[in-house]
């Protein structure tokens, strides 16, 4: 799967995880003190564990706004698994927060699940979804601070063009239309079908335990 480098952020405290899980639902950083600071402090997520409480800090502070339903947080979440960082690497569940926060409008997360799609990260490949996915983050506008590449836009458009090769342009075509009608929400999408989460996850100590209930587990 392309990995997708960010500018993220450092730590200056302590979270345990004890949200309730819940459906997924836009729930603003300023329900979570520690996610607020979390998201003010840039730095690169690729080397966090020098920025203070390490990737295991990390994941703690951002797991209980990600199960609860924050964009900002599934999308991070998602990164951490994509890339390995203080978890084991894993497609499928990458590709799990991706498409929960996609469908919550978080274009950044829009963009990952579209390159999912197309690699077969985690789901099926599917380039008319991948082609779907990266046209909306691109309509809507990638945020330039979160990547350390020079021009996000331009990577996300050269992007949509190889993917756009292989579909036809009447796919395109209703796609384009799809995305520009007023009527089209992210949050209307289905869910992604992830091929197969794997439980090594769940031997994270406290990390996972209550995701069980969102059936990640056997996920599919």
């Amino acid at each position: 799967m392309q990995k997708i480098t960010v500018i993220c952020f450092c730590l200056l405290a302590f979270s345990t995880f004890g949200t309730q899980a819940r459906e997924n639902t836009d729930v603003p950083e300023a329900a979570f003190p520690e996610l607020e600071e979390f998201l003010r402090k840039p730095s690169e997520l690729g080397v966090m564990a020098a920025g203070g409480v390490g990737y295991d800090g990390a994941i703690k502070i951002l797991l209980p706004p990600a199960v609860a339903g924050n964009p900002k947080a599934q999308y991070l979440i998602g990164l951490t698994h994509m890339n390995g960082w203080g978890v084991t690497s894993n497609d499928c569940l990458a590709t799990f927060w991706f498409d929960k926060a996609a469908r919550l409008g978080n274009a950044e997360a829009q963009f990952a699940l579209g390159l999912s799609y197309e690699n077969g990260a985690g789901v099926g490949e599917d380039y008319l979804k991948a082609y779907l996915w990266v046209s909306a983050a691109i309509k809507q506008g990638l945020d330039q601070t979160q990547y350390l590449m020079e021009n996000i836009s331009e990577e996300a458009t050269r992007n949509q063009k190889r993917i756009a090769r292989g579909i036809s342009a009447t796919d395109r075509e209703r796609i384009d239309a799809k995305l520009s009608s007023p009527s089209w929400r992210s949050q209307d999408e289905p869910p992604a079908e992830i091929l197969v989460l794997s439980t090594e996850i769940f031997k994270i100590p406290g990390l996972y335990d209550e995701l069980r209930p969102l059936g990640v587990g056997a996920c599919r």
